[in-house]
């Protein structure tokens, strides 16, 4: 069974809504495509392009029994670093989408949630990425 939070920060809930469907049909048919179509790319290079594509892999990989709203943590704005290149995320986070996973409870070295932070482009509800910082 799939559960969707519908607490949301900042958007419209109209738009709310509409991504919220969009992302539970994407997990629900595992159409990466789809859930690629949400992420903002803007600026984003080849490799970490390839890095959101398997994020999306590893959330197919795993029974999802939940996907919630979670308030933004003050660690969510960290740059990381990676070959000398400060990294930013090309939106402001507004909120994060925390997926819940169905885990093995014998396995302590599985994962048990992931988050994707979520902004706003346009009006429009979108994951953001990280991109070089200019």
């Amino acid at each position: 069974m799939l559960l969707l939070g519908t607490a949301c920060l900042g958007a419209t809930p109209e738009e709310e809504a509409k991504f919220l469907n969009a992302v539970r049909t994407a997990i629900a048919t595992k159409d990466k495509d789809a859930l690629n179509s949400l992420s903002c790319l803007d600026g984003v290079t080849e490799e970490f392009k390839a890095m959101n594509l398997k994020s999306i892999e590893y959330l197919f990989a795993q029974p999802v029994k939940l996907i919630e709203y979670c308030p933004v943590e003050p660690d969510d704005s960290k740059e990381p670093t990676r070959n000398g290149v400060v990294y930013a995320l090309n939106l402001k986070i507004i909120k994060r989408l925390k997926f819940e996973f169905q885990g093995d409870p014998k396995r302590i070295d599985q994962k048990t949630s992931i988050y994707k932070f979520v902004g706003e482009k346009d009006g429009r509800l979108m994951f953001a990425s990280y991109a070089p910082k200019s």
